[in-house]
């Protein structure tokens, strides 16, 4: 079976075919075929990826034709017969390629089997080759279940064709109809005619009477001359009508063959009775011309002539309604054939396309379902993860408060360690002044002391050898004591200059650290009070928005 690809198709395994769009393929049935270009090469292909050519191509080639129901249903039973025992046919010759293949596959592999490992594989082979079947048929199915685009090309391609054999059938139907009401205008107008004429006939025979036989000759070929020219007329009209109509009215040969019997046998019929009433008019003239009559005769003669002319007359209008009757119940019947054969072929119609609507309105209905279904299950689970996403916030906001409390007290005892040092170390700077100033006073009693002893030992030793000199030396002594006293004071001043400069360095550095670390808990404190209370506000709002749409959406399952 010849079809043609419609999507592309990459080999998944080493036995797929490759597919390019509009390439022709050569389907041998069961998902295996080849390539028309490359035949040599034998393998599997989804169903999906192709459409066969002979539907389309009998979809627009074939004519309309006019065939009976039976045959058609019989040609589509011998249709799907002939096409189950090729689909029979081609599924063993799979499986025997199968087979084959598995062999060759073994040979290749080289596998030295003994007697007792051939008997016990020979009854596994079956099941090999039905586990393979099995999978190849999962695997397929798969990529046809997960092939929408193919599926969708698939149900457009069919509901093409369906519209074709609709549009074909219309066109059948219509011009079934066409045919039927031209062929009942051309019975129509001959029914017309026919009567015409024989009303003329009958007046001109009342006008005339019908004397001699020249004017019944006359009349009558008078009469055929009349009918074959009215009948050139309408042929005239009806060929002008379908001019214009851009189409050409046939009548089927069948129909016409019986048209023109029915045509000749009444003529023969009428020319027979012309013919009877010719020779007994000779009959008539000749007993005339034999003897010698009187008036009243001759009156008598022609009344019966006259008689005899109007029963004929009588007799053919009689045959000729019969005629008629018969053509018209002949196409009633076959009118009410075609009607009741319309009606079913649009009955038919019409239950295929409320099967088709209810299989459409079923499918709606379900897949709506199915979704509904789906919608609030996906609702249950967003309100669920919103209820833990918004109970996994409150956890995190409550261990960043907890962190953020933390941080604050652990911020509040650096401070107060900071500030106990700090007075820990003006306390200490206090002390060491103090002590300082105490070693000074010290030092100073010290050496005054020491002085004084000094003095008292130099004024003991030298008090004899000095006595001329005391003035003196108790002025050098007093100068030198001040002298003393003013260096003693200068390096203390120095010493505690020294140590207050230093002091106040570093207790500078102190104050800045200590203004820094409050900067920091400051701009801390406010960002946390911020995300804080922006934590608080987005939480607030999730739960308004949640609570609501579980209250909109709580819907029970069916």
């Amino acid at each position: 079976m010849q079809a043609v690809a419609l999507y592309d198709y990459d080999p998944e395994e080493s036995d797929e075919l490759v597919l390019q769009e509009g390439q022709h393929v050569q389907d041998d049935g069961w998902w295996l075929g080849y390539a028309v270009d490359a035949p040599d090469h034998v393998g599997l292909f989804p169903s999906n990826y192709v459409r066969q050519v002979q539907q389309q191509t009998a979809h627009v080639s074939m004519p309309p034709r006019y065939e009976n129901k039976d045959e058609n249903e019989d040609d589509d039973e011998d249709a799907e017969e002939q096409e189950y025992q090729r689909r029979t046919l081609q599924r063993r010759r799979i499986q025997q390629q199968q087979q084959h293949r598995e062999q060759d596959d073994r040979d290749d592999k080289g596998e030295e089997l003994d007697d007792n490992s051939e008997e016990e594989d020979i009854p596994t082979a079956p099941q090999q080759r039905m586990t393979s079947v099995l999978q190849l048929k999962r695997s397929l199915a798969d990529a046809e279940r997960a092939s929408e685009a193919a599926q969708h090309a698939r149900l457009m391609a069919e509901r093409d064709i369906v519209w074709g054999q609709h549009h074909h059938r219309r066109l059948r139907t219509d011009e079934d109809e066409d045919f039927d009401r031209k062929e009942t205008e051309v019975e129509q107008y001959r029914y017309r005619r026919d009567s015409r004429r024989h009303v003329a006939r009958y007046e001109e025979e009342q006008d005339d009477g019908g004397d001699d036989d020249g004017e019944a000759f006359q009349y009558n070929k008078d009469d055929r001359d009349g009918e074959s020219e009215e009948e050139e007329e309408y042929e005239k009209e009806r060929e002008e009508e379908d001019r214009e109509d851009h189409g050409v009215f046939t009548i089927p040969a069948d129909q016409q063959s019986r048209m023109n019997s029915v045509i000749e046998a009444y003529q023969s019929r009428q020319n027979r009775d012309v013919r009877e009433a010719d020779e007994q008019d000779d009959e008539g003239k000749g007993q005339e011309d034999g003897g010698e009559y009187d008036e009243q005769e001759l009156t008598a003669a022609r009344i019966v002539r006259q008689y005899r002319h109007h029963r004929i007359y009588q007799e053919r209008q009689q045959k000729r309604r019969q005629a008629s009757r018969v053509i018209a119940c002949t196409l009633q019947t076959r009118l009410h054939s075609r009607q009741q054969q319309r009606s079913y072929l649009e009955r038919q119609h019409a239950a295929a396309l409320a099967i088709q609507r209810w299989m459409l309105r079923t499918s709606s209905q379900q897949r709506k379902r199915r979704a509904e279904v789906d919608r609030i299950e996906q609702d249950n689970l967003t309100y669920a993860a919103t209820q833990i996403q918004n109970w996994t916030r409150q956890l995190q906001a409550y261990f960043r408060w907890k962190e953020h409390v933390e941080k604050e007290r652990e911020m509040m005892g650096q401070r107060n360690r900071a500030r106990l040092l700090q007075l820990e170390l003006i306390k200490q700077q206090e002390a060491a002044a103090q002590e300082e100033e105490r070693c000074r006073q010290e030092q100073e009693r010290e050496q005054q002391r020491r002085l004084e002893i000094e003095q008292q030992r130099h004024a003991a030793s030298n008090q004899s050898d000095k006595k001329n000199d005391d003035k003196d030396k108790c002025i050098r002594k007093k100068m030198m004591k001040k002298e003393a006293v003013d260096l003693v004071k200068v390096l203390v001043k120095k010493q505690l200059d020294e140590k207050l400069h230093d002091h106040d360095e570093k207790m500078a550095e102190l104050q800045r650290l200590v203004t820094t670390l409050q900067d920091v808990i400051r701009k801390q404190s406010e960002m946390l009070q911020h995300s804080n209370d922006h934590a608080i506000e987005l939480e607030m709002a999730n739960t308004a928005k949640t609570a609501k749409m579980h209250h909109r959406h709580q819907v029970p399952l069916s």
